[in-house]
């Protein structure tokens, strides 16, 4: 069982940076802007959110992306899965977390979670059942002795 009290999590939009830039690259400059103004308006409900909701502390908020910290007894998976929907219906675009007991465990967990699809959260519970199951494979798997040539 984990004992740090403190959570961390950085969530970021997904795959905002392409679709501005091929808006740009098709000379839609307008659809550029409102997605831009859709993603921007709702950062920041997010972050309101989890700032006056749920209880967390901002670190930071960038173009598409916040960075919080709390405690881990506020943190509750299921709220956040719920405001992820409610990112995507505010912004049409989805939004990837990553959750941790460290600043470094959450930026590793955002960073699986895109590496693994998008759209979805990593938290520490998918952190231990990686390393579980990273353990497992590696388990059968001792290295063979080396014949020597003669």
């Amino acid at each position: 069982m984990l004992c740090n009290t403190t959570v961390y999590g950085r969530v970021d939009a997904d795959n905002v940076g392409d679709k501005l830039e091929l808006y740009l690259l098709r000379g839609e400059v307008g659809a550029a802007q409102a997605l831009h103004e859709k993603v921007q308006s709702a950062v920041q409900w997010l972050q309101g959110v989890l700032r006056d909701e749920v209880g967390f502390t901002i670190l930071f908020a960038g173009c598409d992306d916040i960075l919080f910290q709390g405690s881990r007894e506020v943190y509750d998976r299921n709220r956040l899965e719920r405001l992820r929907g409610l990112f995507r219906e505010r912004s049409t675009v989805t939004l990837s977390c990553g959750v941790g007991p460290s600043l470094e465990a959450a930026l590793k967990n955002l960073l699986i979670a895109k590496l693994a699809g998008k759209d979805r959260i990593v938290d520490m519970h998918d952190e231990v059942a990686l390393s579980t199951t990273e353990a497992q494979n590696n388990r059968g798997r001792q290295e063979q002795p080396r014949r020597l040539s003669s």
